[in-house]
This record gives C-alpha cells, structure tokens and sequence, in this order.
C-alpha cells in the first residue's frame, strides 16, 4: 500500500516534470512544494492531491504562481480552496496574525483590540469570522459587525470604539469573484508606511496560527457583536457634515 508521504513525492516529481515541460511556472513550484511538505498547510493537502493526481496543470498553476501579495492597505485577490495566490482561509488567517504579531512588536505589549467587518462577496462572513477567532485567539478583543456592512463604516468603528487596528473584508473594486483583507491602523485609515512593511514581513512568516472557537469567545467576551448602536453613531456623524438638511428624496 503506498503511504501518503511516497504518494506526495510521486505527485511532486510530476509536478517537477510538469514545470520543466512549461506547464507550471517554477514559482508555483517552488510554493506548492512548500503547501505539500510543511506542516502548517496539512488540511490542504488532500484537495492539493487531488488536483496533482488529475494532472490539472492550469488550476495547480493559478492557485501557486505567486504569494499573494500584501500591499498597502492588504490583500487581494482570486478566491480558492487553497494555494499561496488565492484568498481562502489559510492566506486570510496569515493576514490576521500578521497583523496581531506587528501589533504586538510595535506596541511591545500583548493584548489590544481590533473591529472587524465584511461586505456582501462570496465567503466574505466566513472570512470574517476566521479573522476574529485568529485575533481573538492572539489576545486582542475582537468587536464583531454580525452581518455586512461598508467600509466607511468600518473606518468610523475603528475611531468609535477606540480600537488599535481594524479589517475589513473586501476586495473593493477587484472583479466580483474575487475578495480580500483591508487591514486598518487606531487613525480609522487603512495602514501606511512604516506598518505596512511591519505587517508584511509579519504575515510572510507566519507558522502555525492560533484560533478559538468563535461561539466560545463570543460568551467568554473576547469577541464582543455589535448592534445598531455602531450603526446609529455612524449615521449620525455622516449627517451631522450635511450642508444642507433635505432629507426629501423620492424612490
């Protein structure tokens, strides 16, 4: 009976074959190598095989030619089950706890708090919900919007709840089938010089990532929801910048 690990070596000298024959890029390669063969990345592995064992060359290339890439204001990109060019939930739990562990480095302090809220694209809550329970789980207390919203709003709860970093999850003006992680420093404004570089290099080495259970957390208070109380503040402070107090408009 061949064992999982003689199966891996046999797919990945394939998958080395595939590259030398131009059906891969090299660094697709290079970083599935690294999903098949390091420990962080196991619960991918089977639907990784899979792919590999049906020779899809295209999809193995899509989802591996790049890291996806942590610019300024975050991630975003094409949406898949796995890989290191797509956004799922091992690149979005990355992009939490980079920005806890920079969070930390910076304040040289642990604990701290972050609100997070997503948008309407697909996977958007469950992505949401994995980047509470990975803050959560790093000591922050995590203010939780439980269903979408706009990121303008989550500018504003940044500043609101006096939080020291926030994230939305959305990929803005990217295609609808994309998504992405808009992270959020304490000034309400999506993170800048010199903490993007800080959290970059912080997502970049991340290992294993905490989590906790996100009911669990919600009655041990370390996520906390938020109602229309957020929602009300946030209507009130756009309104009170009106230059004018029409409020007359016809559907």
């Amino acid at each position: 009976m061949t064992s999982d690990s003689d199966q891996t070596t046999k797919l990945l000298a394939a998958a080395e074959q595939a590259a030398s024959d131009g059906k891969i890029t090299s660094t697709a390669l290079q970083n599935l190598r690294r999903w098949l063969t390091e420990p962080y990345f196991s619960e991918f592995v089977h639907a990784i095989l899979k792919d590999l064992q049906a020779g899809n060359w295209p999809q193995i290339d899509r989802m591996f030619w790049e890291v996806i890439p942590f610019g300024t204001g975050g991630r975003r990109g094409i949406m898949g089950d796995y890989g290191s060019a797509s956004m799922n939930p091992r690149t979005v739990a990355e992009s939490a706890q980079g920005l806890a562990t920079y969070l930390h480095q910076f304040t040289g302090r642990g604990g701290g708090s972050a609100v997070i809220a997503c948008d309407t694209r697909n996977r958007s809550l469950e992505f949401a919900r994995l980047t509470a329970t990975t803050l959560a789980a790093n000591g922050l207390v995590v203010y939780f919007f439980p269903s979408h919203g706009s990121t303008p709003e989550l500018s504003f709860a940044v500043r609101h709840l006096k939080c020291d970093v926030g994230a939305m999850i959305s990929a803005s003006h990217n295609p609808p089938a994309d998504n992405g992680f808009k992270a959020y420093w304490g000034h309400g404004a999506q993170v800048l010089p010199p903490h993007d570089k800080g959290i970059i290099d912080a997502v970049y080495k991340s290992g294993t990532i905490p989590t906790v259970d996100f009911d669990a957390a919600v009655l041990e208070g370390k996520i906390i929801l938020l109602d229309e109380n957020v929602d009300q503040a946030y209507i009130s402070a756009v309104t009170s910048l009106s230059l004018s107090n029409a409020r007359d408009i016809k559907a």
